[in-house]
């Protein structure tokens, strides 16, 4: 429901009044259109064992999705638990590509999209990149075609989504009106909101990724904060029009990403010896 607020303010800020609500509606209609899929499906075809392309079928309707931990992933938290937590990241990826259709479609028809989307797009991807046995999970299986380490969405959510609402914006064309009309937000003070309710959201996306309370979620807890910090900075500086400013700006953010611990290591996501019992 986080997620689901967060881009209701977001896009709702972002869109002229007679749209506010249409937009809001489209993303509730996404989290409840996902969250069926991810009962039915979802979860089982991404991160049951199956395929290196999609998961088996063992965990459809979440059937033997306990509170027992699916040692596959984690050995700390029950298996509903991760599930739920899954499901998140399922909800706001394809809520993302929302903006860029903004007040150009219709309910049903991305609804529609977001279905297929979901079968065709998300869910393989996910089970190829975080999958116990997908084609690209570069931590967990030794035979992977392709090493990627993806720790909270890099692949899975943004550049999935990103490439799809790039396609999509494409496809769908201009907004009527545009270049005559006035398409000023609505708010950006909900927009505001929205960001910073963004923010705190990715807190969870990203300690959450290491499903345990330990360095490694200490780690992927203070790098957002402080590249976000930067950036904003930065942006601000560069928006002065003081060249000198913009050049320190810059280079500072080139020092820092030097000098600020990467979260992608060492990776730790249940596969360590310190976590993982020999089986």
């Amino acid at each position: 429901m986080h997620c689901t607020s967060t881009d209701n303010t977001f896009y709702g800020g972002l869109v002229r009044s007679k749209n506010v609500l249409s937009i809001m509606a489209q993303c509730m209609g996404i989290a409840g259109v996902v969250t069926l899929l991810w009962w039915a499906f979802g979860y089982s075809v991404t991160f049951s064992k199956g395929s290196p392309i999609l998961g088996g079928f063992s965990n459809m309707f979440l059937s033997g999705v306990t509170s027992t931990p699916n040692t596959d992933y984690s050995v700390w938290i029950g298996q509903n638990t991760f599930s739920m937590y899954q499901l998140m990241f399922a909800i706001i990826t394809p809520a993302l590509i929302v903006g860029a259709i903004a007040e150009r479609v219709q309910y049903k028809a991305l609804l529609l999209f977001v279905v297929g989307w979901m079968v065709l797009v998300y869910f393989p991807l996910a089970h190829m990149v975080w999958g116990i046995d997908g084609l690209m999970n570069g931590v967990w299986n030794a035979k992977a075609g392709i090493k990627a380490i993806d720790f909270a969405g890099g692949t899975v959510v943004h550049m999935s989504s990103g490439w799809s609402a790039l396609v999509l914006a494409l496809i769908v064309g201009k907004r009527k009106g545009f270049g005559t009309e006035h398409f000023a937000p609505h708010s950006l003070v909900l927009t505001m909101i929205g960001t910073g309710m963004l923010w705190v959201g990715w807190y969870g996306f990203n300690a959450g990724s290491a499903t345990a309370a330990d360095g490694i979620a200490s780690q992927a807890f203070m790098s957002p904060s402080t590249s976000a910090f930067r950036s904003a900075s930065e942006n601000s500086l560069c928006g002065s029009g003081r060249p000198l400013l913009s050049f320190g700006a810059a280079w500072l953010n080139a020092t820092l990403r030097q000098l600020l611990p990467s979260r992608e290591k060492p990776v730790r996501i249940a596969g360590s010896p310190e976590t993982t019992p020999s089986k």
